[in-house]
């Protein structure tokens, strides 16, 4: 005989696991479901390039008509390879080029320049607030860590 508590539990287990299964995926399924997310949150209309469980529940409810659970998304998402993550953070205007030239040669310069004045070089952080908007995570494959482009605006600048 099973107690209250057992039935109870095996009971939802039984109904979790029959929900699991009418909603699962066939392979052809699940390569159009990774290729749409592929192609990005804001070609599905959203503002940002984030792809949350409840973006990702929208989408399979408009490609299938099939309601999914948290759980069931969150699955569906780990089959295709995808995993949780937190995006980089980078400026708009970000020109990789001058930031290499500062690395290889102006950095050197400002290091042998500091050793020969017998000088030490410090950084400051000049404050403990940022308008910078905090980086929400997002799901992307594992190994592709998605970057966020930010655009920086100066304090009592207008531009956006």
């Amino acid at each position: 005989m099973v107690s209250g508590v057992a039935a109870r539990w095996l009971r939802s287990y039984a109904v979790g696991r029959q929900a699991w299964s009418q909603t699962k995926f066939s392979d052809e399924e699940v390569l159009r479901v990774a290729g749409e997310l592929k192609r990005g949150a804001m070609a599905h209309g959203y503002a940002a390039e984030l792809w949350t469980l409840p973006r990702v529940r929208r989408l399979i409810i408009d490609m299938f008509g099939r309601k999914l659970s948290t759980l069931g998304t969150w699955r569906l998402l780990r089959r295709i390879g995808w995993s949780p993550q937190k995006p980089v953070r980078r400026a708009r205007a970000r020109d990789e080029d001058k930031i290499a030239n500062w690395k290889q040669v102006e950095w050197p310069r400002i290091q042998a320049k500091a050793r020969k004045e017998k000088r030490t070089l410090v950084f400051i952080d000049e404050s403990g607030l940022s308008r910078k908007p905090a980086a929400k995570n997002t799901w992307a494959p594992e190994g592709e860590t998605p970057v966020k482009h930010l655009a920086w605006v100066r304090l009592g600048s207008t531009r956006v």
